[in-house]
């Protein structure tokens, strides 16, 4: 069954270019990173008495948690340009713009999460 303990056990597997284009191709259809989905793939042929979807919203869940992360860090970046702000200069428009970027791919990332959850009820 699984659970809202962390995964903390970092395990090397290894696969060919083509065995790897495939998984990353699999785990973006699906709105994963490519560990969370070997992860649900190893513990579906584990735990074949855990339905599936069970494991996939874990990893959704990861995958909100790292978006949370992320979102963080741009939190940090905003308030290193504040910082540069409110001493008088002006920040680079490159930072500025990382910091745009950055935003924008969080709240998409957030938000297509979130959409795979409201499928899921």
């Amino acid at each position: 069954m699984p659970t809202t303990e962390p995964r903390k056990t970092v395990r090397s597997v290894r696969f060919t270019a083509d065995e790897y284009a495939d998984i990353r191709r699999a785990a973006a259809e699906r709105h994963l990173t490519p560990a969370s989905f070997i992860a649900s793939a190893a513990l579906s042929a584990a735990r074949p008495d855990v339905p599936a979807h069970r494991l996939d919203v874990r990893d959704r869940l990861d995958e909100l948690h790292a978006v949370r992360v992320q979102l963080s860090r741009v939190g940090t970046n905003l308030n290193q340009i504040a910082k540069i702000l409110n001493a008088g200069a002006q920040p680079a428009q490159a930072d500025l713009d990382n910091v745009l970027a950055a935003v924008r791919h969080a709240v998409a990332r957030t938000d297509e999460a979130a959409e795979d959850l409201h499928h899921d009820r």
